[in-house]
């Protein structure tokens, strides 16, 4: 299986991420959240005003993703932004069709929606030392590389 089919794999078969945020002063911020992709690799995510999560997001949209499934990991660098209206819905109804309706909070009317969409995405795809990276999406080698010296 290459890079890109692996990268899709395992984007259908995780249900929870951790999303890195951070404020506009640099206060790092991390939580696992529950996502659904899109076939373009975008991941769809719930929040409410009172997390930090969404304060940062709301003044600094740069954030990172670390999705994890043994012996593999993706990261992605991107953005998030708020959804509204009809595509608010939307992703709604994926995170419903995926997870359920959970314990009910999807009704709640401060519910607020995203969209993280990568710049940037890498894939651990050999986890023996010296560990195997593809580049998918955005600046970096090209093919499978690592980042350190053989020994």
């Amino acid at each position: 299986m290459d890079a890109e089919e692996l990268f899709k794999k395992l984007l259908k078969e995780n249900s929870l991420c951790v999303l890195a945020t951070a404020t506009l002063s640099g206060k790092p911020e991390a939580a696992t959240i529950e996502y659904v992709p899109d076939e373009q690799g975008n991941l769809y995510f719930e929040t409410f005003p009172t997390y930090r999560k969404y304060a940062n997001l709301k003044s600094n949209p740069q954030s990172s993703v670390v999705i994890t499934q043994d012996p593999h990991t993706i990261q992605m660098d991107g953005s998030a932004i708020e959804l509204e209206g009809k595509d608010a819905e939307a992703a709604k109804q994926r995170l419903i069709a995926k997870h359920g309706m959970g314990s009910g909070y999807y009704e709640d009317s401060d519910i607020k929606f995203f969209r993280f969409t990568p710049t940037w995405t890498r894939i651990l795809v050999e986890a023996k030392w010296p560990p195997k990276y593809v580049v998918i999406q955005g600046n970096g080698p090209k093919g499978i590389h690592t980042l350190h010296k053989s020994s």
